[in-house]
């Protein structure tokens, strides 16, 4: 079965036998970070709180995480979800996350473990997103032991929860967005907040946050424009018009405009949501 935008994603959580961490069960038991410290610390009635040195603005609630074991191991020996967003842990002086564990799945691995051999992806020091091909490896596995409701439950899920968090999110974001730049459409100057909607520069669905970084306030037409990609904000904030609007006279004195220097030392939304937004125009 393909994999849907709506399936949760796959992190690879490294393990080392040789790491100087180690890991701690709800009774406080300390284990080592062998696969036979893993198996013992694992308590299925409850969940292990793990500490994430990245992707903690990735991971989400029942996101797939897969313990990992470095070479000379190099295999996958357990599996379970995130348990809730991650969180920071102030005795970890880091980010952290709960993994409900699963029994069917993670004694199955135990017995049968996925080697790297099967993924040959480079798994970073912290948790990793599961690239393409590892991602189609892990969906297969799952499919083979998993019943097909299970999957069907997991997108349903995924799409209420995204429904519920951009219903929640939208008007916090339009407000805080009012804030930031004083009721100004950050391209055009226009003060009319009939007129102004809330832009994210990531768009949700590509897993852009409801952050003022990722955000400008725009009047209505401009912000369709910059949805459509017919104009970009290119890294010292200048903008550049799509050939197909230059010559229109309601937005051709836009081309060219320096909004850092319009913005008199104002708030500027975050140079790496633009980036993404210009990479993803398909013209020159």
């Amino acid at each position: 079965m393909a994999a849907s935008p709506n399936d949760p994603r796959h992190f690879l959580y490294p393990l080392n036998r040789t790491s100087e961490y180690v890991l701690v069960d709800d009774e406080g038991n300390v284990f080592d970070t062998s696969p036979e410290g893993l198996k013992a610390s694992i308590d299925y009635d409850a969940t292990s709180k793990w500490g994430l040195a990245s992707c903690y603005l990735q991971i989400e609630d029942r996101d797939f995480v897969w313990a990992y074991f470095a070479k000379p191991d190099g295999i996958i020996l357990a599996v379970g979800r995130c348990s809730g967003e991650p969180f920071w842990e102030a005795d970890f002086e880091k980010h952290a996350l709960h993994i409900q564990w699963d029994r069917r799945l993670t004694e199955r691995l135990m017995k049968n473990p996925i080697a790297y051999e099967e993924f040959q992806q480079r798994v970073q020091v912290g948790a990793t997103p599961a690239n393409e091909a590892t991602a189609r490896l892990l969906d297969q596995w799952l499919d083979r032991k998993r019943p097909a409701r299970a999957r069907a439950d997991d997108r349903e899920v995924q799409i209420i929860k995204r429904m519920v968090r951009t219903r929640q999110g939208q008007q916090g974001f339009r407000d805080d967005l009012i804030r930031t730049y004083g009721g100004r459409c950050f391209v055009t100057g226009c003060t009319e907040l009939a007129a102004l909607e809330a832009a994210h520069i990531r768009a949700v669905r590509k897993k852009g946050r409801h952050s003022v970084r990722n955000g400008m306030l725009l009047r209505a037409d401009v912000h369709n424009l910059f949805d459509r990609g017919l104009f970009v904000i290119d890294k010292d904030y200048v903008v550049t018009l799509h050939p197909r609007i230059k010559k229109d006279p309601c937005y051709r004195d836009l081309d060219g405009k320096d909004l850092r220097a319009a913005a008199q030392g104002g708030p500027l939304p975050g140079p790496d949501a633009l980036r993404f937004h210009e990479r993803s125009r398909s013209w020159d």
